[in-house]
Formats: C-alpha cells, sequence, structure tokens
C-alpha cells in the first residue's frame, strides 16, 4: 500500500477556509463536472464530481463529512489505482489559522507503479491547497 500525508497551514480562520475547500464546490484549479449531487441530508455524502486534469478525467466520490473538520473521498475511476483509494482531509483550527492535514492510501492497479502514482496525486493535492488558500486570502 502506499501512503502519504501532505500538512499546509493556511493564515485563515477555519470557517473561512472550509468554505473554499467545499468538495461539492471545488476543484482547486481544475474544471468539476457534478456527477451526483449526494444526500443533502447527510451532508451530500454520495456526491460524485468528474475532475479534468489534462486529458484524464477522475470521478470522484465523498464518502464521509464531519463539519469543519473532515472529509473523505474515493476515486471510484481514472487513475492508475485500485479500487482501495481513500483521501481524508482533516481541518484543525489553530488560533487564527488553519491546518489541513491531506491523507492519502492506495495500492496501484501495477506492482511497483505506486510511486509514480503518489508524485502525481500529491501535485495535484498541492495544486488544490494553493487554490484554497489563494481564494482565503482573496476574500
Amino acid at each position: 500500500m502506499v501512503s502519504f500525508r501532505i500538512e499546509r497551514t493556511i493564515e485563515a480562520p477555519l470557517k473561512k477556509v472550509w468554505d473554499a475547500a467545499d468538495f461539492t464546490k471545488s476543484a482547486g484549479p481544475y474544471p468539476m463536472e457534478v456527477r451526483n449531487e449526494g444526500n443533502p441530508e447527510k451532508n451530500r455524502v454520495g456526491f460524485v464530481r468528474a475532475v479534468k486534469s489534462g486529458n484524464n478525467t477522475i470521478i470522484e466520490r465523498l464518502l464521509s463529512v464531519d463539519p469543519m473538520k473532515c472529509y473523505t473521498y474515493t476515486l471510484d475511476e481514472g487513475a492508475p489505482v485500485k479500487d482501495d483509494y481513500l483521501g481524508i482531509v482533516e481541518f484543525i483550527e489553530d488560533g487564527d489559522v488553519t491546518r489541513i492535514s491531506w491523507s492519502v492510501n492506495f495500492n496501484p492497479q501495477i506492482p511497483g507503479t505506486g510511486w509514480i502514482s503518489a508524485l502525481v496525486i500529491k501535485s495535484v493535492v498541492n495544486k488544490i491547497i494553493d487554490s484554497i488558500e489563494n481564494e482565503c486570502l482573496s476574500i
């Protein structure tokens, strides 16, 4: 299994960061298309989005939401990973700043290639966090 965690601090209060990171409204700098609205009575769990990165389209599904604390998601298709992909995005309030801890765990479809997928996913995650930060600083 390939696992990694990216931790970043954004100079903005939790509510502002949480709103900017809304899984149902934004995929950072990547174009997003809604495929399924999810369950509005359960914080939109089941929400499915198609995220375009270059010539590739990734289908992501929201698994759980703990408002202002954490959400989890999986990749349903479009990446060379098995169906065990799990992303966990945690938001930790620390005074006037917010820490984001973004963990990813997956098994590659082809043994020995996980490091390549991890490099690409890390780059995408960092661009999404950059976009969250830019939105928070511009509001």
